[in-house]
């Protein structure tokens, strides 16, 4: 199956629990791979196909938790640390990925990559989003701050739209929470879990979700 039609179903999973929740506020989560559907369902403009196919007249994805994504993810592609192309192009894990991915894994590589993660994650603006990663011992393969760096590219675009993307440009101190903007960052101390962050996530998206 390939990362698109993967990224659909886990999409289509996501968008549904969220309407049991919620179908006004709803948040695709994510955690390592999920997460790939998780920030490409946030970055999505236009859902009305899969809305009519469901009988739904709206929906409004409100917020994206993004967690250790790793390569592929929200984790810069053209950065050489951690999880490289190389890596979830490998006979274990190539059927996440798109055909035309497959190439920058040989004989392209990574930083012949015309786009990278930054333009994703702008891509969800203005919509609110947190990047979450765990400790570097224990969760370093997903690259903390490959992932913080994707979120300072990104944020001139929030500007553009009005909104507010990350002040800093210099990498923070562990369990420093970026969450005065619309894009937010927290690297916990944790390792390869989402569960340290959901607390400073939830705190966050309070600010978004309309009081019941």
């Amino acid at each position: 199956m390939s990362r698109t039609r993967c990224c659909f179903c886990l999409t289509l999973a996501f968008s549904v629990v969220g309407l049991h929740a919620d179908p006004v506020n709803a948040q695709p989560p994510g955690g390592a791979r999920p997460d790939f559907a998780a920030i490409q369902e946030a970055s999505k403009k236009d859902r009305q196909l899969m809305l009519d196919q469901l009988k739904i007249e709206s929906l409004r994805i409100s917020t994206g938790y993004i967690s250790s994504s790793g390569a592929g993810g929200a984790k810069l592609h053209r950065r050489d640390f951690g999880e490289i192309i190389e890596n979830v192009c490998a006979t274990s894990e190539y059927h996440w990925m798109a055909g035309n991915y497959l190439k920058y894994a040989g004989p392209l590589n990574w930083s012949d990559l015309p786009v990278d993660a930054h333009q994703l994650v702008a891509l969800c603006a203005p919509r609110p989003v947190f990047l979450s990663a765990g400790a570097t011992k224990g969760d370093g393969w997903v690259d903390a701050k490959g992932t913080f760096l994707a979120g300072v590219g990104a944020s001139p675009v929030y500007a553009l739209l009005g909104k507010k993307g990350l002040k800093q440009t210099e990498f923070p101190e562990i369990e420093t929470p970026l969450v005065d903007g619309d894009l937010a960052f927290r690297q916990h101390a944790g390792g390869h879990t989402d569960g340290p962050n959901w607390p400073t996530f939830l705190d966050f998206a309070a600010r978004y979700w309309e009081p019941k």
